[in-house]
């Protein structure tokens, strides 16, 4: 079932009765439970530029595993991030954003002067 679901997800209940050869109140089951343990689910997907985005951004962060899960939350409040996974490999998490102009990233590889509270 999840074979023919891939390559036509908006069949009825009928046709992937028909494509498994399972009773169609069969399938209509197994989609429910399915969608119930979180192993089927819907995904809507847009071409950006439809809506006046220009170009979507794909960006690798390097995020400490300890730190992974709470990055993963804090990514999820943004409108402009449109996915965000947790990978394996030298980087974690990927995350695709729309709506950005440009993104630059420097990172500070050692403080040579950090002006601390002024004493009067």
């Amino acid at each position: 079932m999840l074979d023919a679901l891939a390559r036509g997800g908006r069949l009825s209940y009928a046709e992937l009765a028909a494509t498994t050869g399972w009773p169609e109140s069969t399938t209509r089951r197994r989609v429910h439970e399915l969608f119930e343990s979180g192993t089927l689910y819907t995904d809507v997907e847009i071409e950006p530029e439809l809506y006046g985005f220009r170009v979507p951004v794909l960006l690798r962060l390097t995020v400490s595993p300890s730190r992974l899960a709470a990055v993963g939350t804090a990514l999820r409040e943004h409108e402009e991030i449109v996915f965000a996974a947790a990978t394996t490999g030298p980087t974690n998490p990927q995350v695709l954003v729309i709506g950005v102009e440009r993104i630059e990233s420097e990172p500070l590889l050692r403080n040579v002067k950090q002006l601390g509270t002024v004493r009067t």
